[in-house]
Formats: structure tokens, sequence, C-alpha cells
């Protein structure tokens, strides 16, 4: 009897200025019942529909779970010119690859992709294109963790991640280091 494993899978979704119902439809397009908030603030003047209680509050009526995860938000300090993670140019990614190297992001990585084995589920941040986003090395550290990541764009849009150009997979983590 030939026994076939689902692969390990993580969507990612900006919510950008959508409306909650088109946000609600890309996820259930894709059959996605758990959404993690990865933004280090949840909430929203310019689009009230994505501040932490509307944006629950929706998410359940639609048969959605919502959690806030701190430990993958975004904005964080980094090391500054101490960083190793010269890959980055941008000091947005690179105070975020420095958080990476925690043990903190790590575990937090680890429960992310847990979960994500139980039931689908997507990580949101507020920038709709993933590549700008802190998202990106979120994807990148699951990928490193054999995940397969993909970015809902909108319904029916669906972009496969790819490896940061500046990446490298060390073990089973990612660094932005220079090689040497």
């Amino acid at each position: 009897m030939l026994v076939t494993i689902a692969p390990l899978r993580l969507w990612t979704i900006g919510h950008g200025t959508r409306s909650s119902q088109e946000f609600l439809d890309a996820l259930r397009g894709q059959g996605i019942p758990q959404l993690i908030d990865v933004r280090a603030h949840p909430g929203s003047r310019a689009n009230p529909q994505f501040g932490k209680a509307a944006l629950e509050s929706a998410l359940g009526a639609g048969g959605v779970a919502y959690d806030h995860w701190p430990a993958l938000g975004g904005r964080r300090r980094g090391l500054g010119d101490a960083s190793p993670n010269v890959a980055w140019q941008h000091p947005s990614f690179r105070a975020f690859a420095d958080y990476m190297m925690t043990d903190e992001f790590w575990k937090a990585v680890d429960e992310l992709l847990l979960l994500a084995r139980e039931r689908p589920t997507v990580i949101m941040c507020s920038e709709t294109l993933w590549w700008r986003c802190h998202r990106r090395l979120i994807a990148d550290a699951a990928s490193a963790r054999s995940a397969e990541v993909l970015h809902i764009m909108k319904p029916g849009i669906i972009a496969p991640h790819v490896l940061s150009p500046p990446a490298r997979v060390v073990g089973d983590r990612v660094v932005y280091t220079t090689p040497g």
C-alpha cells in the first residue's frame, strides 16, 4: 500500500486595501480556516476593517479563526552596525534578519509550522506585496524548515515562494550573512 503524506504548506497574505469580503474570499478560495496576524501592532487607521477586533469578528463570522502572534511581528530593532546580516540593504529587513537569529523567533516558526500541519494556516500582515514585507523573511524561514509557502495575491492568484536572493539555508535555518 502506497501512503502519501500531504506537504507541509503555509500561506501568506497582506490585507492591503481590500474589502473584508474580498479578503475572506481569498482565504476561502484556498480553504484556509486559521489566520495568524504577524503585524507588530494589529490595527489599521487607514483600513479599519483590519483592526484586530473588527478583523477577528469578520473572520469568525466567515469561519476563520484569528490569532495574533507578536513573536512573529515585524518592526524589530536590529543590531545596527554590528549586524552580520549585511546581505540585506534595507534596514527593516536587516533588523528582522537580526531577530531571526534568536531562539524566540525559531520557536515561533516551529509552533507556526506545527499549527500548519494540523490545519491550513495563513500568516497576515498589512503589506499587499509579500516581497516588500517581513512575511518574505518568515517565508524563507518556513522554507528552510521544508514548508511549501504560497503567497495569496488576490482571490485565485497564488505565487509560490522563492527563497530571497540574499538568503542561505544553513542546516534548518536561514541566514543573510555573506558566505565566508
